[in-house]
């Protein structure tokens, strides 16, 4: 069971769109799969949900679509050569333990040409300090504007490496 979260609430994002690919090819190689987008999180996130409180709203999508997975996904765009705010305030906002011992892996996105390399990295730390185990193999997608259209990858070597990651993250 693998949960892929789209780590941005900006509506109309293209990460959403790799995130939804990324799980079709999940489900095509047999993986039950869920998909949360941080366009879900409820009304007045983060307000009432730092600092050691929780509200009923979060605690739902927390029990949903993170902690009853053993393996969680991150696509994760680029915002200021990092990752969004919001992004960190979900992870903030979570019980320390909540990400312990997970596996996840990553996939930057970005209109660049760097598929978030930076914030990916960024990340990487985090999720190590949160006692995650990250997956080696990570995927970054740049050049959003140009290699994607609405009706997918223009190019078939961002599907191959998603092919693959896939594999090998069912198997990790």
């Amino acid at each position: 069971m693998i949960s892929v979260v789209c780590g941005t609430n900006r509506p109309n994002n293209l990460s959403s769109k790799v995130a939804s690919h990324f799980c079709s090819i999940l489900e095509k190689e047999g993986a039950i799969v869920n998909y949360f987008s941080l366009e879900q999180l409820p009304k007045g996130f983060p307000e009432g949900d730092l600092y050691g409180e929780r509200t009923i709203q979060f605690k739902e999508v927390m029990e949903t679509h993170v902690e009853r997975f053993p393996k969680l996904v991150f696509v994760v765009p680029e915002y200021n050569a990092s990752f969004p705010g919001v992004f960190k305030s979900f992870l903030d906002a979570m019980p320390k333990e909540t990400l312990q011992n997970k596996k996840i892996a990553l996939i930057g996105t970005s209109t660049g040409r760097g598929g978030n390399s930076r914030g990916i990295d960024h990340l990487t730390n985090i999720l190590h300090y949160l006692g995650s185990q990250v997956f080696h193999d990570k995927l970054l997608v740049s050049s959003m504007l140009q290699v994607l259209s609405d009706d997918g990858f223009k190019d078939p070597r961002i599907i191959q490496s998603m092919e693959l990651m896939a594999k090998k993250f069912i198997s990790y």
